[in-house]
């Protein structure tokens, strides 16, 4: 994938499941913001508003593109507390607790995050003690 690659209205952009495994945390949420900005582009693109000048309806490929993406985002795991937080507010700005197809894995990713974040601090905690 390109280090800038172009929004482009009438094409859209996909990550391939295989990256998904290789790519990290930040890559992710990139690749979710980047289906997403494509999405509104195609959605106000000249050939897709209509008389009223409001977006048609599309066909789903990009809305399908975005969906795949933020789930790959959101059951990826968090390296660090600055990744959970990342991946909370995702949850709350789209509304995941509200019926979405992979709630229930992004819920049980966002609890093994919380608890592996906490068990690191409690590791560090230890030996700072054990220093100190």
């Amino acid at each position: 994938m390109p280090a800038n690659p172009t929004i482009s209205a009438t094409e859209p952009q996909s990550t391939p499941a295989s990256a998904t495994a290789i790519m990290t945390l930040s890559e992710l949420h990139a690749a979710w913001k980047r289906a997403r900005a494509a999405w509104h582009a195609a959605q106000y693109a000249p050939e897709n508003l209509g008389a009223d000048g409001e977006p048609r309806d599309l066909d789903g490929t990009h809305c399908e593109l975005d969906s795949h993406a933020l789930n790959a985002f959101l059951q990826a795991p968090a390296e660090n507390l600055a990744g959970l937080v990342l991946k909370l507010r995702a949850c709350v700005s789209e509304e995941i607790h509200d019926g979405w197809v992979a709630g229930g894995a992004i819920i049980a990713q966002l609890a093994q995050d919380a608890a592996a974040i906490a068990s690191a601090t409690a590791i560090i905690d230890a030996l700072r003690e054990r220093r100190g």
